[in-house]
């Protein structure tokens, strides 16, 4: 599971360390191999262990529901993942972890049907499949999406999914190292980001 630094509560309490390797990723929370899943001792005390909530797929949704359903010490969280729980220096450093030609690559690729709006050609498709997801191979790039599109999903019907119901969602998780202070960018929240500049 990995989540925003802004969980220094949740990492204590679990006994998690940060992520050590100096790039962008620095200040995630990072599960080791080794603090994840249940131990042994733990399965020898209760053989059918019970969870107050289980959550199917740790990728980037899943990993964040649990990392926030896990700030309440009174509930216990299990997250099951098809994919593979992997901690090495290359799945830190976001370009080398999103390198789609690299046999470590994380993410699985197949071809899509053919699309009606492309000429009919099919189009290569990528998507994680590891512990943490599409946002452990994006490169971590992070968009809020176009209002657009959270305004398109509530005029389908989907009240409370329109872009100005959601912004102070998006002000609340974040904290900018880079935009100036303003209603529009938040300073508190765990998903630290900060402009990209060219060198």
């Amino acid at each position: 599971m990995a989540a925003g630094s802004g969980g220094s509560e949740i990492q204590r309490r679990l006994g998690l360390r940060s992520s050590l390797w100096p790039s962008s990723m620095a200040g995630f929370l990072e599960v080791s191999i080794h603090d994840a899943g249940v131990s042994k001792t733990l399965m020898k005390e209760d053989p059918a262990p019970t969870y107050d909530y289980i959550i199917v797929g740790g990728g980037t949704l899943g990993a964040v529901l649990a990392s926030r359903l896990s700030e309440d010490p009174t509930v216990s969280v299990l997250v099951l993942e098809k994919g593979q729980l992997v901690d090495t220096w290359t799945t830190r450093i976001p370009l080398l972890s999103a390198n789609l030609t690299s046999k470590d690559f994380l993410g699985v690729k197949w071809m899509s049907v053919p699309q009606t709006n492309a000429d009919n050609r099919t189009l290569p498709m990528v998507r994680g499949e590891v512990l943490g997801g599409g946002s452990r191979i994006n490169g971590a790039l992070y968009t809020r999406g176009t209002p657009g599109d959270y305004n398109r999903w509530e005029e389908l019907g989907n009240v409370g999914w329109g872009y100005n119901d959601l912004e102070p969602y998006f002000v609340k998780s974040e904290n900018t190292l880079t935009h100036p202070a303003s209603r529009f960018r938040g300073k508190e929240g765990p998903w630290k980001n900060k402009k990209a500049v060219d060198p």
